[in-house]
Parts: structure tokens; sequence; C-alpha cells
């Protein structure tokens, strides 16, 4: 395959490099009408910074100087008032506080656009001002007698300072904001000269690239068919070797039928006269001999189990597992499943739990697949759990999927060991329990072939969760009628 593609990878790779000097032809034209158009950018850019300055400092600083001096002349006004209440006076007074008022209300959204200490400023201004206006207001509009105006005097000095420096502050804010705006354009102009530059080199750059793919076009073309001819070569080998792994993975499968083939019959015959001898056929036995018997008898149903698990493992690997999908009762399987081992865990100490979910039960799959991967999940389970107990749930995570959880509290696996517990023939801890290390392999494999996947959740000292997940095909026969055992137990919790 890779021999069929190399050659469309040559031409589609000697196609760009041949397109390659006229995008650097159209580079250049596009650098030049960059260059054009940088000047008229730079314009408008320094026109609408321009307008921006006119509308926020460039307005607020005439502002501000003029609502200085109202205020002065206001104070005047207000004095000569004082000592001649005529209503000429006080019309003038009421025409430059309508001025000032006026000047602060057109001034305060302006503050605000420039900046938020300009805004603060502002807003501290208009609040000692109307402070400030409170007793001259009423000393004009006769609320308060000179008397009482002269005992308020301290603050009303107090006040004319506070409302002078804020006013200082707010032309400061004011005067910054401007400086700040000129800068902006003449960083504006360096920029649009730097990127002029840069354009103008990029342009000689892009002539310069064009001049040398052009020389290099006629090695590169032969270096590329050279390595076409190197990956047909290696696409050539790589097929030898994967017809020599095919016909390996053959022969290996035929080895161990064979082998399974010839070991198991004298070792089931060994078996049958231990049996035998067991029974007392033979003669009685004493109990020293009885208890060696029955333990001959144990580890050649484990050699068998082992050489069934090796043949089993082999069909796998071969593509070959069978697989019938039909209705099943997912929770009555865990369970059955989980009773199964509930002698051997007891005669540990462990306690055995079933937790059943209703509408986690109804799905179609292959019963004795997955019987066969819980015995397994479970079977570890109870191992390599010294305290404490195992725990089978089935429930319903997802929409999509129904989950069988094996939980136990054994001593866990540590993360940088998870990624291996489902490859062949490992054991992490060999000497804390029997077993060949194939299990978790086999059980990966038919999941995989049922549509499923296992995974593994697990802590260090608390426990480990190995988690059957399967896709959820509901039943045709369901709307004909047909019910599932646990169907009358609803939601169920056994021990």
């Amino acid at each position: 395959m890779i021999a069929s593609v190399a050659p469309a990878e040559a031409d589609r790779r000697s196609g760009w490099r041949r397109r390659l000097p006229i995008i650097a032809f159209a580079f250049v034209v596009v650098s030049l009408l960059a260059l054009a158009t940088t000047p008229l950018l730079m314009i408008s850019r320094l026109d609408t910074m321009r307008r921006a300055i006119q509308a926020t400092s460039g307005r607020a600083a005439p502002l501000v100087s003029r609502l200085r001096s109202v205020y002065a002349e206001e104070v005047i006004v207000h004095e000569k008032f004082r000592f001649d209440s005529d209503a000429v006076t006080r019309a003038h007074y009421e025409e430059y506080r309508a001025l000032d008022t006026q000047l602060l209300d057109s001034l305060l959204p302006l503050a605000q656009r420039i900046g938020p200490a300009a805004g603060r400023h502002a807003d501290e201004m208009q609040k000692i001002a109307a402070e400030w206006h409170r007793d001259h207001d009423a000393r004009v509009d006769g609320t308060m007698t000179e008397m009482q105006f002269v005992e308020n005097l301290p603050r009303t000095v107090a006040l004319s300072r506070a409302l002078r420096t804020a006013d200082s502050l707010l032309a400061d804010d004011v005067e910054r904001a401007a400086q700040r705006d000129i800068a902006d354009g003449v960083r504006l102009v360096r920029g649009q000269r730097v990127i002029s530059t840069a354009l103008g080199m990029l342009a000689i750059f892009a002539v310069m690239v064009v001049g040398w793919f052009a020389r290099r076009e006629r090695r590169l073309t032969v270096a590329l068919v050279g390595a076409v001819e190197v990956a047909n070569r290696l696409s050539a080998q790589s097929e030898r070797r994967r017809e020599d792994l095919v016909r390996l993975t053959e022969s290996k499968a035929r080895l161990v039928r064979g082998f399974t083939h010839d070991v198991r019959n004298p070792l089931g015959a060994a078996d049958g006269y231990l049996q035998l001898v067991e029974d007392g056929v033979y003669g009685p036995l004493a109990v020293k001999q009885r208890s060696s018997v029955v333990r001959a008898r144990g580890s050649l149903k484990a050699a068998l189990k082992l050489i069934g698990d090796l043949l089993e493992l082999t069909t796998v690997e071969m593509g070959k597992i069978e697989v019938i999908h039909e209705q099943m009762d997912l929770c009555e399987v865990a369970h059955d499943a989980a009773e199964e081992y509930r002698a051997q865990a007891e005669a540990k100490g462990l306690t055995m739990t079933t937790e059943m979910s209703e509408d986690a039960c109804i799905t179609s799959s292959d019963p004795g697949r997955v019987r066969q991967v819980l015995g397994n999940l479970i079977s570890n389970a109870v191992k390599y759990t010294v305290k404490g107990g195992v725990t089978v749930r089935v429930l319903r995570p997802s929409v999509g999927h129904v989950a069988v959880e094996v939980a136990d509290t054994g001593n866990g696996i540590p993360t940088d060991k998870q990624r291996y517990v489902f490859e062949e023939f490992v054991r992490l801890d060999p000497h804390s329990a029997p077993g060949a290390g194939i299990g978790l392999a086999m059980s990966r494999r038919i999941t995989d072939a049922l549509g499923g996947s296992i995974t593994l959740q697990s802590e260090e000292g608390v426990g480990s969760t190995f988690t059957l997940w399967l896709p959820v095909t509901e039943p045709e026969s369901r709307a004909a009628g047909w019910t599932p055992a646990v169907a009358a137990r609803g939601t169920m919790a056994s021990r």
C-alpha cells in the first residue's frame, strides 16, 4: 500500500515546490501593495485618533479651565451679594451657578471616558461642589443669615480648598490623557515605519527565495524519486514480514492446540486414577495420604484449567472467538457469577455483595461470554483481597451503555503499573496468589468481541474497581412481553 501511495505523495510535493515561486512572486506584489497602502492606513488611524482626542481630552481641558474660572467668578459675585443684596447681583450669581452646573455635567462623562482616575476625580469634584454650593445657595435665597454663614465659613473654606484640589487632580488627569494620546500617535507612526521597512525587506527576501527554489528544484526532484524507491522497497519488506508473522502466529496456534490435546489427556487420566484412589477403590487411605491425594488432584485441576485458558487465549488471538448475541438478564448473570465465588470469599472471611439496578438488566449480548469475563474479574477480586469484601454492581451510567462494576478492598494497583494488568502473562505480585496472568488479557479480548470495554480505577491501600462496559441493545421481544428474571426483584442489594 505504501508503494502505491508514495508516487502520489511525490507528485503532490513536486507540485507544491513548482507553485512556491509563484507564491513568492504573489507575496512580492502583496508587499508592494502594502507599502503603497500603509501610509493611507496610517493617516486614517491618526485622523481617528485625533477625533478621539478632540472628543475626550481635547474637550475636557477647556471645560476644566473654564470651570475653574467660573468658580472664581462665582465666589466674587457671592461676596458682593453678601454686602449688597440687590437683584442684579443675585441674578449674576444664579447665572454663574447654572453655568458651573452645566460645565460639570458636561465634564463628568468626558472624564469617565478618559479613565477611571479622571472619572473618580470628577465624581469627587461634583460631590464637593454640591457641599460647597449648599451654604452659598442658602445665603443667596435667604434661608441662611449672614451670621450663620460666617459661623460655617471655616467649613466653606475647607470645601473650597478641596474643590480646588479635585479640580487640579482632574486637570492633571486630562493632561496625562492628552500626553498619552500623543505618545500613542508617535508609536503608531513608528510602528507603521517599521512595518513598511519589514515589508520591503520581506519582498526582497521573497525574490531571493524564488531564485533559490528554482536552483534546488531539480536536486529535490531527484532526491524525491530516490525516496519513493526506498519507500517501495521498505513496503515490500514490511509485507513479507507481515506474512511471516501470520505464518508464525498460525504455527503457534497449531503448537498450542497440539500441546494442549497431548497434555490434557494424560493429566485427565491421572486425575481419574487419583479420584479412584481418593474414593478408596484401591483400599482405604490414611489421613495424610488422603490429604496428599487431594492436593495432587488440586494441582492437576489447576494445570488443566491453565491448559484450557491457553487454548482459549490462542483462539481469541486468532480472531476465531464465537460471540452469540441473545436476550439476556444481565443482573441474573452477574448475580450467578458472584454466587459462584461466594463460598471462596466467605472462606477467606470476606463479604460478597451484589447491587442490581432494574433499568440496567435488560440487554442483548452473549451470556456465556459475559459470565466468563465476570468470573475472571470476581475471581481476581477474591484472590487479591485480604480483608473487607467484594461488591458486584449492575448499573446503567448512560443511555447507550450498561456496566458491571467489580469493586474490592484489596491493596490496590500502583498507577504506574495499571497499564500492564491487561497484558498476557503479567503478574504484578507473583507471590501473593497463584495464577498465570492471562485471565485479564483474555477478558479484554472477549469484551472487545462483545463490542464493549473494561476499565480500571484503583488506589493503593483502598482497593480496585474493574468495570465491564457493554453497549445497550434493547431486545426486540421486550415489546412482545418478554420479562427478565430480575423484573420481579426491582432494585436489589444482597449479601
